[in-house]
């Protein structure tokens, strides 16, 4: 008769969840078929399906919700009912957890399936209104028997919503239950007390027990022999060679082939981190793939022919999986220190300490791997306690020495480290703080298996195994990760390229992205990671979901629920809103709006109103879909417009005065205006303030109450034209008359001068040394007032120069009062003045 197949053990999956993380990420690095994906593929517990109501609950009514959520209620009364009693064991609570998904899953579907149909009949009895006061005009039949049919479903489905409510509230009062019994469980288990290793009771009772035992040994070892010469005899044997075979295949391929896959040539002094963490990684798959691959041939191939039955195949498992973990630590050490090869080194520690690792690890993996087989081969016979103490402490002490005499070897560089081949790396800075936790913890292990606590003891040895092997592939992964965008975003890589090219990304945007999906898959790891370590504790990744599909449930606050999920959604409402509003923005400013005759200043307001709309409508949608309606949006207006009076005054002054600048258009974009001592051409009117380039090419920001409240010329608000004076003066001894004929046809000629208004001089006045006149025309732009302008001084002083016309300088009279005196002062100097030199030198004196 075939026997059943046992339950994985939990190492087991463990291990097998840790290997198809590898190969996925191995996958999306280099690739992998699918078959290796599947074969790496973790068995998982079966667990109760959802019910149909998850997926169709709806279009269900009521009265079928109200069926499900009675079903829902008696389930967890049993539930409550076994929680009452006291004996229960960690397999019991396992398996009541398991039950209490079923209905969970319903109340969950009646809740989700509800709430709208519940939203929808309020929509539907606010349309039809209350009911007519007396003496008002009585309401057509249709309409009082479809408010009242109305009102009996909105209240029927608002007693099934209740009652969910209160069966969900049942269920997490359960699951919290749960996990506090499993808690309180695992912690009795852990500190159960027995007798310590150096108690003579302890090895009294085994001496008298280890005959019985070896006996019990045997007869499980000749009965397992004797089914095994069965199936030999049967031909069924056939399959466990073809599986033996198979697994000397792969272990040829894991020694022979695989290791050229993830070659590191010590030729290469500095290769980089990337091309190390994809190689260690490699060197991780190609040592535990094969091994894995043919522990699950072999376990299958016993299965296959009955070869398990329920005592060898615990132990047999166990075996297996202790195995692969042996595979599995010594290939993440390799990969991690790569001993004899320091520049390929993924973690920063000296070749001594990297060579006295790596003999830690194989002892550490082979001691596991002997002490749980024999642990679980006791266990299977029914051994005696002595027996299950003694291999347990014996584990656990010697467990304690190799990590005792890891940390003494591994505690400082000596000779050994200075004559190593190779550059000095010092040690991590973390390992002074690991090196104390370690000795503090092997301390405590030694402490509990002479106390008689080998449960606890156990306990903290698979926990220093567990999470120093999470550490250690965390770090490899972490490391990958970081390595692998930093690399993909360098501007000559070929992804950096795509992105840029194919999305029209900008290099900063590039990098930003890459360091925000970096930052993620982080996160990711470091989550999962603390997820394994605590699932020993008894925290599942269930209970952690759970936990977390309350809190985003959010916080109730009167009528409306803030939730992170809602939020979360609003956010991305108001994102799409944002961008479809930009997109549009665009739409017009590139291709609509240049087709139409409009001026560039309406064209802006266009677009900024578009933006403003579009802004107003986003805010609008992610308010409701957080369930905020238009009458309390009113009072959180309210509650804005106090603090508006206080101290946002100015933002909204401003605010203001940029729509009536949109709407009246008193100044638009390309205006040329004046404020103040300033002066240039208008380029953006923005929600605060308006933009004006100078014609010094430099930007003035003023707010835009200052343009309504103030004085502004701008010269280009009705039309474009503009008027030029040229002053001009002439001698008074030219005739007036024809002066003014040359500077009227002097403007008549020139091309940009308009006829209409026509050009005008006007002779203003007898000027102290000219006769003044002034030019007066119009062109069409007043932008070219000042070319135009020059044209004329240029062509007005070659007429008047080729008519003998002066232009004279500035003549003054000076009259002198008491020049009597000077003239007389001149003459006295004139006087005593020396002759004038002949050349001769005078004679010397004496």
């Amino acid at each position: 008769m075939r026997t059943t197949r046992s339950v994985p053990l939990s190492r087991l999956a463990a291990i097998i969840a840790l290997a198809a993380a590898l190969f996925t990420a191995h996958f999306w690095l280099v690739g992998l078929p699918a078959a290796a994906q599947d074969a790496t593929a973790q068995p998982q517990p079966a667990q109760a399906a959802p019910p149909p109501a998850a997926e169709a609950g709806a279009g269900q009514d009521p009265a079928a919700h109200r069926a499900r959520l009675d079903s829902a209620r008696a389930q967890l009364d049993q539930i409550e009912s076994a929680l009452a009693r006291q004996d229960l064991s960690e397999g019991d609570l396992q398996r009541l957890r398991e039950l209490l998904a079923t209905p969970a899953a319903q109340i969950e579907a009646a809740l989700t399936a509800l709430a709208p149909k519940v939203d929808a009949e309020r929509q539907r009895l606010v349309q039809l209104g209350p009911e007519p006061a007396a003496g008002a005009t009585p309401e057509t039949p249709e309409v009082s028997s479809e408010r009242t049919e109305r009102t009996r479903a909105l209240k029927e489905l608002e007693d099934t919503i209740r009652l969910a409510s209160a069966l969900k509230v049942q269920s997490e009062q359960i699951r919290a239950t749960l996990l506090e019994r499993r808690q309180a469980a695992f912690t009795r288990m852990i500190f159960q007390r027995s007798q310590g290793l150096l108690s003579p009771g302890l090895w009294s009772r085994l001496v008298a027990a280890l005959p019985g035992e070896f006996a019990a040994l045997s007869t499980v070892a000749g009965d397992w022999l004797a089914t095994f010469e069965r199936r030999a005899r049967s031909g069924q044997a056939l399959v466990l060679l073809a599986a033996i075979g198979i697994g000397l295949a792969l272990h040829f391929a894991r020694v022979r082939l695989l290791p050229h896959v993830a070659r590191r040539p010590a030729e290469v002094t500095d290769p980089s981190r990337l091309r190390r963490s994809v190689t260690a990684l490699g060197i991780v798959l190609a040592r535990t793939g094969p091994v894995l691959a043919g522990a699950l041939v072999l376990y299958f191939a016993l299965e296959s022919i009955q070869l398990l039955p329920p005592r060898v195949a615990p132990v047999i498992a166990t075996f297996l999986t202790s195995l692969v973990f042996l595979a599995f630590v010594r290939a993440l050490a390799h990969g991690l220190l790569a001993p004899g090869l320091p520049a390929w080194r993924l973690v920063p520690v000296q070749e001594g300490t990297a060579q006295k690792l790596i003999a830690a690890v194989t002892t550490g993996s082979a001691l596991v791997l002997l002490f749980t087989t024999a642990v679980r081969a006791a266990e299977s016979i029914g051994a005696d306690y002595s027996v299950l103490v003694l291999l347990r402490g014996l584990y656990a002490t010697t467990i304690a020495g190799l990590l005792a005499l890891t940390l003494h070897r591994t505690q400082g560089g000596g000779a050994e480290d200075e004559a190593c081949l190779g550059p000095y790396v010092p040690d991590s800075t973390a390992g002074g703080p690991l090196r104390a936790v370690g000795w503090l913890v092997t301390a405590v292990i030694v402490i509990a298996c002479l106390a008689g606590y080998i449960a606890l003891a156990n306990f903290l040895v698979e926990q220093v195994l567990w999470v120093s092997t999470l550490a250690a592939l965390l770090y490899l992964l972490l490391a990958l990760v970081e390595e692998t965008f930093e690399h993909a975003v360098r501007p000559e890589s070929r992804f950096a390229l795509t992105l840029q090219t194919s999305l029209g990304l900008r290099r900063r945007a590039v990098d930003q992205f890459s360091v925000l999906l970096g930052g993620a898959l982080r996160i990711l790891l470091a989550v999962g990671a603390l997820v394994l370590v605590l699932a020993p504790w008894g925290i599942e990744s269930s209970d952690i979901l759970a936990s977390l599909r309350h809190g985003l449930a959010g916080i109730q606050f009167g009528e409306v629920r803030l939730s992170p999920t809602a939020i979360a959604i609003s956010i991305v409402t108001f994102l799409i809103v944002i961008l479809v509003t930009r997109a549009v923005q665009r739409w017009l400013d590139k291709t609509f709006l240049p087709t139409t005759d409009l001026d560039a200043g309406l064209r802006n307001s266009i677009r900024t109103a578009t933006g403003y709309l579009g802004f107003f409508a986003a805010v609008a949608l992610a308010t409701a879909q957080m369930g905020l309606s238009l009458e309390k949006i009113a009072i959180v207006a309210g509650a804005l417009s106090v603090g508006i009076g206080f101290g946002l005054q100015s933002i909204v002054n401003n605010f203001v005065s940029g729509l009536i600048l949109l709407w009246e258009r008193p100044i638009r974009v390309g205006d040329w205006v004046v404020v103040g001592d300033e002066q240039g051409y208008v380029r953006r009117i923005n929600v605060r303030a308006t933009e004006i380039e100078t014609f010094d090419r430099a930007m003035v920001i003023v707010p835009n109450s200052n343009l309504i409240s103030g004085v502004v010329k701008n010269w280009v608000h009705n039309n474009r034209v503009g008027r030029i004076i040229v002053p001009v003066g002439v001698s008074y001894d030219a005739d007036p008359e024809e002066a003014a004929r040359i500077l009227e046809s002097c403007a008549r000629e020139h091309s940009e001068i308009l006829s209409d208004p026509a050009p005008t001089v006007l002779f203003t006045r007898f000027g102290d040394s000219s006769l003044d006149f002034e030019l007066r025309c119009f062109v069409g732009n007043v932008e070219t007032a000042g070319s135009v302008k020059s044209a004329l001084l240029f062509t007005i002083f070659r007429r008047l120069r080729e008519a003998g016309i002066a232009i004279p300088y500035p003549q003054r009279d000076l009259h002198l009062h008491g020049s009597e005196r000077l003239e007389q002062a001149l003459e006295r100097l004139s006087d005593t003045a020396p002759p004038a030199s002949t050349g001769e030198t005078p004679p010397p004196e004496g």
